[in-house]
């Protein structure tokens, strides 16, 4: 079973409008509002490709009501540990010219220590070996920032794979308890690590620091530039080629790659095919109004585009970590 974890889960609402205009009154050409955290779209990205998952998340209130009737609605098995204040909303608004985002996060709401405490209590006993478990997004407010590491103390207890994409303090006290896989973009690695990573060397280094540390595979991405990977099961890297690098709808990409990779690991698909599909649906994703949104048909058209190469030079010289 693949498990979900959305500590800080929101409501999405998407504004698309030609361009803002600051200080005046602005008309929207489309909205949609969606079910969102990042851990919601890593659930979404299982689900479209047919595989089954379990979110787990806190919610309250009518937004967190909201929420869980759109996860229902979309077929994605969700467990809410309930909260008394209100579920967060997202804002983005998307312009035309020039094309551009701007996203408008709302503080999480607060999740209460004995409500942690049931999840973490109810949780270990479901879990069982060779389980996949993803740990997605930020924490809100109430939950202790050693809320993932505890999660994954607990993963390798069970012998099940885990898999971190978070940031900030969260993402930096969790990742040196040896998760199977990490997915950080270039800004979150440099903020754990602490030192600038911009060009391929650097790249490289960055991803054996947190090798040397016990995580047992790097997925490091760079949005446009494609990604870099490294550990226990190999280095490749993927770029993207032909005329169209990327459609105009990035948010929810990152979650998408994650969602997919796992789903295919899960089933016992080898890496280098895995991280093609993780890809190449990410790519799809930003052709997509809505985050983690994509067409699988669109993906495998866009497959072309993506160039994987299997490192054969000294980078994968030497291995830390684990075999999940």
């Amino acid at each position: 079973m693949i498990y979900i974890i959305c500590a800080n889960p929101a409501l999405d609402h998407l504004l698309m409008l030609e361009k803002l205009s600051l200080d005046g009154v602005n008309r929207t050409s489309f909205s949609i509002t969606n079910a969102g955290g990042k851990g919601v779209n890593v659930a979404r990205a299982v689900k479209t490709l047919g595989g089954e998952a379990q979110l787990l998340l806190f919610a309250g209130g009518p937004t967190g009501q909201w929420l869980l009737n759109s996860l229902k609605d979309e077929g994605i098995a969700a467990k809410n540990y309930p909260i008394q204040r209100p579920t967060r909303i997202t804002t983005v608004l998307h312009e035309d010219a020039p094309p551009r985002h701007t996203v408008i996060n709302e503080p999480g709401s607060p999740v209460p220590l004995a409500v942690t405490e049931r999840f973490f209590k109810e949780f270990e006993q479901i879990l069982r070996k060779d389980d996949y478990l993803v740990l997605s997004g930020s924490l809100p407010p109430g939950i202790p920032t050693d809320f993932y590491k505890r999660l994954l103390i607990m993963g390798k207890k069970h012998e099940v794979c885990c898999i971190l994409d978070s940031s900030g303090i969260a993402f930096s006290q969790a990742f040196l308890f040896h998760p199977f896989m990490v997915k950080p973009n270039v800004k979150e690695a440099e903020e754990a690590l602490g030192y600038r990573v911009s060009n391929h060397a650097e790249k490289i280094k960055a991803i054996r620091d947190f090798l040397k540390q016990g995580v047992a595979n790097v997925v490091l991405s760079d949005g446009a530039r494609g990604l870099l990977v490294g550990g226990d099961e190999g280095w490749w890297e993927l770029t993207f080629h032909g005329k169209t690098v990327c459609g105009r709808f990035g948010i929810g990409s990152g979650d998408t790659l994650v969602g997919v990779l796992v789903e295919a690991l899960s089933r016992g698909v080898p890496w280098a095919e895995a991280l093609l599909r993780g890809a190449s649906c990410a790519l799809a994703n930003t052709f997509t109004p809505g985050s983690g949104v994509f067409d699988p048909a669109l993906a495998e058209l866009l497959s072309r585009d993506v160039h994987v190469e299997s490192l054969v030079s000294d980078e994968g010289s030497d291995r830390y970590g684990h075999h999940c």
